[in-house]
């Protein structure tokens, strides 16, 4: 196989889902690897109408007039992939675990990204996971995907820092493009190949769990460092909220500063057009907020009508 190998030599078969997937496959449109077919999940009803929605891979997809299929059971995912006879798959955010037997159809396996740097933060939220633990770096892992989760070989890795002001949102978009570069990067050396794989090493294995909406909750008593964590690894779901006068407050646009007046944990002051709450260290400026059941508004608009939250005691 040539060095400049491209679609027309290599099929590849992309398997995807969520925005996260989208500059991978981008990625390999621009650098002439067309995939014979593009697979993501059905279309599911969302929002209070329950109208049915395109994933957003889907709706790339069909932006580049790529071939799309979406199986709704294994067997039919199955069947596409031995049907097409992939050389390569590539798995980005696809959302269904594959079996062994599916493993083995394409020649050189299938590719999966996993936004960490492996063995570290396996599991659905390692960019969430690395926020809240204050990393300072993270990365992009491309591996041979086996039916572990996350644990398959190494085939490449880049690493990327966090930076002070990163959100869930804004470190998942960097690292996808950062991906889908090192994924056309290695993808011909791969297959002929000229990268030599390694084992993950097991006794430097983190794993992460889902976040539920529950672990939005502030809690005051941390200091602003952490709670600005907290914010910016929560965006844009669950977010952060807090209690007042027995409801639930959501806050947004959220950000640290250190204070040399010390404002109890938790209570609510207004400084000129600031509204900012105490914390065990520095203090959280809130820029909005939303009360259960209301609109969001600017927060120094919403204490004009609610005069009584400065003063207040969150939590």
């Amino acid at each position: 196989m040539a060095p400049d190998q491209k679609s027309d030599e290599l099929r590849i078969i992309f398997l995807g889902t969520a925005q996260f997937a989208i500059p991978f496959l981008q990625a390999l449109i621009k650098h002439g690897y067309k995939p014979v077919l593009v697979i993501t999940k059905p279309d599911e009803a969302s929002g209070r109408n329950q109208q049915l929605t395109a994933p957003p891979l889907k709706v790339a997809a069909q932006q580049l007039r790529l071939p799309i299929a979406q199986p709704k059971t294994y067997a039919e995912l199955h069947a596409l992939i031995e049907k097409h006879q992939p050389d390569v798959c590539v798995l980005v955010a696809y959302g269904r675990i594959i079996k062994s037997q599916t493993l083995t159809l394409p020649r050189f396996g299938f590719i999966n990204a996993h936004p960490s740097l492996l063995p570290a933060y396996r599991g659905p939220s390692p960019v969430q996971t690395a926020i809240l633990n204050g990393e300072q770096k993270t990365g992009i892992t491309l591996i041979q995907l086996d039916e572990q989760i996350d644990h398959g070989p190494i085939i490449a890795q880049e690493s990327a820092p966090i930076q002070p002001t990163d959100t869930n949102s804004t470190l998942h978009e960097q690292l996808a493009q950062r991906g889908g570069a090192l994924l056309v990067t290695i993808l011909s050396p791969y297959t002929r190949g000229l990268v030599p794989t390694k084992p993950q090493d097991e006794t430097k294995v983190s794993m992460t769990n889902i976040y539920q909406r529950a672990d939005g909750a502030i809690d005051w008593q941390q200091p602003a460092a952490a709670i600005d964590r907290q914010y910016r690894a929560l965006q844009p779901w669950p977010g952060v909220f807090t209690i007042w006068a027995g409801k639930r407050v959501k806050l947004n646009d959220l950000t640290a500063q250190a204070s040399n007046d010390a404002i109890r944990p938790g209570l609510v002051a207004a400084v000129g057009d600031k509204v900012i709450v105490g914390t065990a260290a520095g203090v959280i400026v809130v820029g909005r907020l939303q009360l259960e059941g209301k609109t969001e508004m600017a927060a120094f608009e919403f204490i004009k009508g609610n005069q009584s939250f400065v003063g207040s005691q969150l939590g």
